[in-house]
Parts: structure tokens; C-alpha cells; sequence
């Protein structure tokens, strides 16, 4: 994913284990290692065209929640926030589009 902040281009990289689905269940956990906040534990929430997603890094200083809407079968519009310390650090708004 690239960010562009303060007209900065900054990149980062998830490494995600995401935790199947468990029959007749709508949520479920993940883990992922990212470079800055180190190892993050979150759950994943499926209401029906949407996904929520909350996180936090093991230590507690990073934060966030993420909500990814279903708009057609191949674009989903995502919204989200981390925290730092209780800070905001980024916020963000993106449609993603499946690639042919």
C-alpha cells in the first residue's frame, strides 16, 4: 500500500494471518507483522455487505478500526483510522477495485 503523507510517498507491507471462518459464524481473528507497530491482533466482523475490523498492536500504543462496504461485486469503499498513544496518526478513505 502507498500513503501519501505531508506529500510524502510512504510505503508499508502487512504480513496477515487471518484465522478461517468457524461454521455459522460472522467474525472472526487475525494476526499481521508490520514494520512500525510490530505484531497486531484483530477481529474481523461480517454484517452483509459490510466488513468491520478493529486492531491493536501487543503492547497496546497502537490502535484502529477499519470498515470496508461492499459496493459491487468487485469494489468494496474502506474507511479507517489508527491511533498512537491515543493520537490520531492517520485516517484514511480509498475505494478498492478488483483488477482484471
Amino acid at each position: 500500500m502507498n500513503v501519501l503523507q505531508s506529500f510524502l510517498l510512504i510505503k508499508f507491507f502487512n504480513n496477515y494471518e487471518i484465522i478461517p471462518f468457524d461454521v455459522n459464524k460472522d467474525y472472526t481473528t487475525w494476526i499481521a507483522k508490520n514494520a512500525p507497530e510490530g505484531l497486531i491482533n484483530g477481529k474481523i466482523v461480517i454484517i452483509k455487505d459490510v466488513i468491520i475490523s478493529d486492531y491493536y498492536s501487543k503492547d497496546g500504543s497502537y490502535s484502529g478500526i477499519e470498515i470496508s462496504t461492499q459496493r459491487d461485486e468487485k469494489t468494496y469503499e474502506s474507511k479507517g483510522f489508527i491511533f498512537q498513544d491515543n493520537i490520531k496518526i492517520s485516517s484514511w478513505s480509498v475505494i478498492m477495485t478488483l483488477s482484471e
